[in-house]
Protein backbone atom coordinates (compact mmCIF):
# COMPACT_ATOMS: atom_id res chain seq x y z
CA UNK A 1 0.00 0.00 0.00
CA UNK A 2 2.74 2.40 0.91
CA UNK A 3 4.56 1.59 -2.31
CA UNK A 4 1.40 2.34 -4.30
CA UNK A 5 0.93 5.67 -2.53
CA UNK A 6 4.53 6.67 -3.21
CA UNK A 7 4.14 5.68 -6.86
CA UNK A 8 1.09 7.89 -7.19
CA UNK A 9 2.95 10.79 -5.62
CA UNK A 10 5.91 10.28 -7.92
CA UNK A 11 3.59 10.17 -10.94
CA UNK A 12 1.92 13.41 -9.88
CA UNK A 13 5.30 15.02 -9.29
CA UNK A 14 6.51 14.00 -12.74
CA UNK A 15 3.34 15.27 -14.35
CA UNK A 16 3.68 18.59 -12.54
CA UNK A 17 7.34 18.88 -13.51
CA UNK A 18 6.57 18.08 -17.13
CA UNK A 19 3.87 20.74 -17.21
CA UNK A 20 6.23 23.30 -15.68
CA UNK A 21 8.96 22.47 -18.16
CA UNK A 22 6.60 22.77 -21.10
CA UNK A 23 5.32 26.06 -19.74
CA UNK A 24 8.84 27.46 -19.56
CA UNK A 25 9.16 27.18 -23.34
CA UNK A 26 6.34 29.68 -23.93
CA UNK A 27 6.54 32.00 -20.94
CA UNK A 28 4.69 35.29 -21.53
CA UNK A 29 6.38 38.60 -20.78
CA UNK A 30 6.66 39.42 -17.11
CA UNK A 31 3.65 41.32 -15.81
CA UNK A 32 3.42 43.76 -12.94
CA UNK A 33 4.73 42.45 -9.63
CA UNK A 34 1.85 41.21 -7.46
CA UNK A 35 1.16 42.88 -4.14
CA UNK A 36 2.70 41.31 -1.06
CA UNK A 37 0.05 39.29 0.79
CA UNK A 38 -1.03 40.47 4.21
CA UNK A 39 1.05 39.02 7.05
CA UNK A 40 -0.86 36.67 9.32
CA UNK A 41 0.78 35.55 12.61
CA UNK A 42 1.42 31.78 12.82
CA UNK A 43 -1.02 31.26 15.73
CA UNK A 44 -3.82 33.06 13.86
CA UNK A 45 -2.98 31.19 10.66
CA UNK A 46 -3.29 27.85 12.48
CA UNK A 47 -6.67 28.91 13.86
CA UNK A 48 -7.86 29.81 10.37
CA UNK A 49 -6.68 26.48 8.98
CA UNK A 50 -8.41 24.58 11.79
CA UNK A 51 -11.63 26.52 11.16
CA UNK A 52 -11.43 25.77 7.42
CA UNK A 53 -10.88 22.07 8.09
CA UNK A 54 -13.79 21.99 10.50
CA UNK A 55 -15.99 23.74 7.95
CA UNK A 56 -14.99 21.21 5.31
CA UNK A 57 -15.92 18.38 7.67
CA UNK A 58 -19.29 19.89 8.52
CA UNK A 59 -20.26 20.05 4.85
CA UNK A 60 -20.76 16.28 4.78
CA UNK A 61 -23.82 14.89 6.53
CA UNK A 62 -23.69 11.06 6.74
CA UNK A 63 -27.37 10.93 7.74
CA UNK A 64 -28.27 11.91 4.17
CA UNK A 65 -26.62 8.76 2.73
CA UNK A 66 -28.61 5.54 2.53
CA UNK A 67 -26.88 2.42 3.82
CA UNK A 68 -27.69 -1.11 4.91
CA UNK A 69 -27.21 -1.61 8.67
CA UNK A 70 -24.59 -4.12 9.78
CA UNK A 71 -27.13 -5.87 12.02
CA UNK A 72 -30.57 -7.38 11.58
CA UNK A 73 -33.50 -7.56 13.95
CA UNK A 74 -34.96 -11.00 14.70
CA UNK A 75 -38.68 -11.65 15.07
CA UNK A 76 -38.37 -11.55 18.85
CA UNK A 77 -36.77 -8.10 18.66
CA UNK A 78 -33.26 -9.28 19.46
CA UNK A 79 -30.30 -7.92 17.52
CA UNK A 80 -28.39 -10.29 15.25
CA UNK A 81 -24.86 -8.91 15.29
CA UNK A 82 -22.32 -9.12 12.44
CA UNK A 83 -20.08 -12.19 12.50
CA UNK A 84 -16.97 -10.23 11.54
CA UNK A 85 -15.45 -7.34 13.47
CA UNK A 86 -18.03 -4.56 13.54
CA UNK A 87 -15.67 -1.90 12.12
CA UNK A 88 -14.89 -4.09 9.11
CA UNK A 89 -18.60 -4.75 8.67
CA UNK A 90 -19.22 -0.99 8.75
CA UNK A 91 -16.57 -0.49 6.06
CA UNK A 92 -18.21 -3.16 3.89
CA UNK A 93 -21.59 -1.46 4.25
CA UNK A 94 -20.21 1.99 3.47
CA UNK A 95 -21.65 3.04 0.09
CA UNK A 96 -18.80 5.55 -0.39
CA UNK A 97 -16.26 2.73 -0.75
CA UNK A 98 -15.95 1.20 -4.23
CA UNK A 99 -14.27 -2.02 -5.35
CA UNK A 100 -11.07 -0.27 -6.39
CA UNK A 101 -10.61 1.25 -2.93
CA UNK A 102 -11.37 -2.10 -1.33
CA UNK A 103 -8.30 -3.56 -3.02
CA UNK A 104 -6.16 -1.14 -1.02
CA UNK A 105 -8.17 -1.61 2.16
CA UNK A 106 -7.77 -5.39 1.98
CA UNK A 107 -3.98 -5.06 1.89
CA UNK A 108 -3.98 -2.81 4.94
CA UNK A 109 -6.44 -5.06 6.78
CA UNK A 110 -3.93 -7.89 6.43
CA UNK A 111 -1.26 -5.65 7.99
CA UNK A 112 -3.62 -4.72 10.80
CA UNK A 113 -4.50 -8.36 11.50
CA UNK A 114 -0.80 -9.15 11.68
CA UNK A 115 -0.35 -6.36 14.25
CA UNK A 116 -3.19 -7.77 16.35
CA UNK A 117 -1.73 -11.26 16.25
CA UNK A 118 1.72 -10.02 17.25
CA UNK A 119 0.14 -8.56 20.38
CA UNK A 120 -2.03 -11.60 21.05
CA UNK A 121 0.72 -14.21 20.80
CA UNK A 122 2.54 -12.32 23.56
CA UNK A 123 -0.57 -11.95 25.76
CA UNK A 124 -2.80 -15.03 25.24
CA UNK A 125 -3.48 -15.35 28.99
CA UNK A 126 -4.67 -11.75 29.17
CA UNK A 127 -7.08 -12.38 26.29
CA UNK A 128 -8.46 -15.47 28.00
CA UNK A 129 -8.89 -13.62 31.29
CA UNK A 130 -10.58 -10.72 29.51
CA UNK A 131 -13.23 -13.03 28.06
CA UNK A 132 -13.68 -15.46 30.95
CA UNK A 133 -13.42 -13.23 34.04
CA UNK A 134 -12.49 -9.55 33.66
CA UNK A 135 -15.27 -8.40 31.30
CA UNK A 136 -17.99 -10.59 32.90
CA UNK A 137 -17.01 -9.35 36.37
CA UNK A 138 -16.76 -5.68 35.39
CA UNK A 139 -19.22 -3.56 37.34
CA UNK A 140 -19.60 0.19 36.97
CA UNK A 141 -20.62 0.28 40.64
CA UNK A 142 -17.42 -1.43 41.82
CA UNK A 143 -14.27 0.61 41.29
CA UNK A 144 -12.01 -2.38 42.03
CA UNK A 145 -13.18 -4.11 38.83
CA UNK A 146 -11.71 -1.30 36.74
CA UNK A 147 -8.14 -2.14 37.74
CA UNK A 148 -7.86 -5.56 36.02
CA UNK A 149 -9.77 -4.20 33.05
CA UNK A 150 -7.34 -1.30 32.77
CA UNK A 151 -4.35 -3.65 32.98
CA UNK A 152 -5.65 -5.86 30.19
CA UNK A 153 -6.65 -2.90 28.04
CA UNK A 154 -3.15 -1.45 28.34
CA UNK A 155 -1.66 -4.81 27.35
CA UNK A 156 -3.70 -5.79 24.29
CA UNK A 157 -5.50 -2.71 22.96
CA UNK A 158 -4.19 -0.40 20.25
CA UNK A 159 -3.90 3.41 20.56
CA UNK A 160 -6.41 3.97 17.74
CA UNK A 161 -9.32 2.01 16.35
CA UNK A 162 -9.29 0.33 12.96
CA UNK A 163 -11.08 3.08 11.03
CA UNK A 164 -8.92 5.82 12.55
CA UNK A 165 -5.81 3.76 11.79
CA UNK A 166 -6.85 3.38 8.14
CA UNK A 167 -7.33 7.13 8.02
CA UNK A 168 -3.82 7.64 9.37
CA UNK A 169 -2.50 5.54 6.47
CA UNK A 170 -4.08 7.99 4.03
CA UNK A 171 -6.42 5.37 2.60
CA UNK A 172 -9.76 6.84 3.76
CA UNK A 173 -11.08 10.31 3.11
CA UNK A 174 -12.65 12.28 5.95
CA UNK A 175 -16.12 11.68 4.47
CA UNK A 176 -15.55 7.93 4.31
CA UNK A 177 -14.38 7.87 7.92
CA UNK A 178 -17.41 9.87 9.05
CA UNK A 179 -19.75 7.58 7.15
CA UNK A 180 -18.13 4.45 8.57
CA UNK A 181 -18.35 5.80 12.12
CA UNK A 182 -21.99 6.70 11.49
CA UNK A 183 -22.75 3.10 10.46
CA UNK A 184 -20.86 1.76 13.49
CA UNK A 185 -22.71 4.13 15.81
CA UNK A 186 -26.04 3.04 14.34
CA UNK A 187 -25.16 -0.53 15.36
CA UNK A 188 -23.97 0.50 18.84
CA UNK A 189 -27.13 2.50 19.50
CA UNK A 190 -29.30 -0.41 18.38
CA UNK A 191 -27.58 -2.75 20.84
CA UNK A 192 -27.72 -0.20 23.67
CA UNK A 193 -31.42 0.39 23.05
CA UNK A 194 -32.18 -3.32 22.97
CA UNK A 195 -30.28 -3.94 26.21
CA UNK A 196 -32.33 -1.25 27.91
CA UNK A 197 -35.66 -2.45 26.51
CA UNK A 198 -35.03 -6.13 27.27
CA UNK A 199 -33.69 -5.62 30.81
CA UNK A 200 -35.79 -7.07 33.66
CA UNK A 201 -38.47 -4.67 34.85
CA UNK A 202 -37.08 -4.58 38.38
CA UNK A 203 -33.62 -3.44 37.19
CA UNK A 204 -32.52 -0.09 38.52
CA UNK A 205 -30.92 2.47 36.20
CA UNK A 206 -27.36 1.57 37.22
CA UNK A 207 -28.03 -2.11 36.57
CA UNK A 208 -29.12 -1.27 33.03
CA UNK A 209 -26.07 0.96 32.61
CA UNK A 210 -23.95 -1.97 33.76
CA UNK A 211 -25.41 -4.20 31.05
CA UNK A 212 -24.64 -1.57 28.46
CA UNK A 213 -21.13 -1.06 29.89
CA UNK A 214 -20.36 -4.77 29.41
CA UNK A 215 -21.20 -4.45 25.73
CA UNK A 216 -19.13 -1.26 25.32
CA UNK A 217 -16.12 -2.77 27.11
CA UNK A 218 -16.26 -5.87 24.94
CA UNK A 219 -16.66 -3.71 21.85
CA UNK A 220 -13.60 -1.69 22.84
CA UNK A 221 -11.50 -4.85 23.00
CA UNK A 222 -13.17 -6.52 20.02
CA UNK A 223 -10.30 -6.19 17.56
CA UNK A 224 -7.50 -7.79 19.62
CA UNK A 225 -9.92 -10.45 20.88
CA UNK A 226 -10.75 -11.32 17.26
CA UNK A 227 -6.99 -11.63 16.72
CA UNK A 228 -6.91 -14.02 19.67
CA UNK A 229 -9.70 -15.98 18.03
CA UNK A 230 -7.77 -16.37 14.78
CA UNK A 231 -4.68 -17.73 16.55
CA UNK A 232 -6.76 -19.88 18.90
CA UNK A 233 -8.47 -21.48 15.90
CA UNK A 234 -5.07 -22.46 14.50
CA UNK A 235 -4.09 -23.88 17.90
CA UNK A 236 -7.20 -26.08 18.04
CA UNK A 237 -6.82 -27.15 14.41
CA UNK A 238 -3.19 -28.19 15.05
CA UNK A 239 -3.80 -29.70 18.50
CA UNK A 240 -7.42 -30.92 18.68
CA UNK A 241 -6.53 -33.15 21.63
CA UNK A 242 -6.26 -30.08 23.86
CA UNK A 243 -10.01 -29.46 23.97
CA UNK A 244 -13.23 -31.44 24.22
CA UNK A 245 -15.36 -31.71 21.09
CA UNK A 246 -12.94 -29.80 18.81
CA UNK A 247 -15.19 -30.33 15.78
CA UNK A 248 -18.12 -28.62 17.47
CA UNK A 249 -15.88 -25.84 18.76
CA UNK A 250 -14.46 -25.08 15.31
CA UNK A 251 -17.96 -24.72 13.87
CA UNK A 252 -18.55 -21.63 15.99
CA UNK A 253 -17.85 -18.17 14.55
CA UNK A 254 -17.25 -14.64 15.76
CA UNK A 255 -17.55 -13.86 19.46
CA UNK A 256 -19.21 -17.22 20.14
CA UNK A 257 -16.02 -18.97 19.08
CA UNK A 258 -13.82 -16.53 21.01
CA UNK A 259 -15.82 -17.11 24.21
CA UNK A 260 -15.87 -20.89 23.85
CA UNK A 261 -12.21 -21.33 22.89
CA UNK A 262 -11.04 -19.02 25.69
CA UNK A 263 -12.88 -21.18 28.20
CA UNK A 264 -11.52 -24.36 26.61
CA UNK A 265 -7.88 -23.22 26.66
CA UNK A 266 -7.99 -21.54 30.09
CA UNK A 267 -6.74 -24.63 32.04
CA UNK A 268 -3.44 -24.74 30.10
CA UNK A 269 -0.31 -23.56 31.90
CA UNK A 270 1.05 -20.19 30.84
CA UNK A 271 4.27 -21.63 29.38
CA UNK A 272 2.35 -24.11 27.24
CA UNK A 273 -0.21 -21.51 26.21
CA UNK A 274 2.43 -19.01 25.14
CA UNK A 275 4.34 -21.61 23.14
CA UNK A 276 1.19 -22.74 21.33
CA UNK A 277 0.29 -19.18 20.34
CA UNK A 278 3.80 -18.37 19.19
CA UNK A 279 3.68 -21.50 17.04
CA UNK A 280 0.26 -20.53 15.66
CA UNK A 281 1.50 -17.06 14.79
CA UNK A 282 4.68 -18.28 13.10
CA UNK A 283 2.76 -20.86 11.05
CA UNK A 284 -0.10 -18.54 10.17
Amino acid sequence: MHRCSKSLLVALALATTAGTTAGQLTLPPAGPKPERPEYIPPAERQQQQAAQQQAAKSNFDPSTVEFEPIYTVAEDGSIIEPVEHYEIAALRHNPLIDEELWEFIDVLLEEREEEMEVVVHVYPRECIEAVTTVIPNFDVRDESTRIPLGDITNAINQPSGLVAWLGEQGILTEDIQQMTHYISTDYTQAIMGHLKESAPEDFEELEIVNLQAHFLVRQGLAEPLRGFGRLARRVVESHPELVENPEELLKLKGDKFVDAVAKALAPLEDVVLTQLFIEAHENG
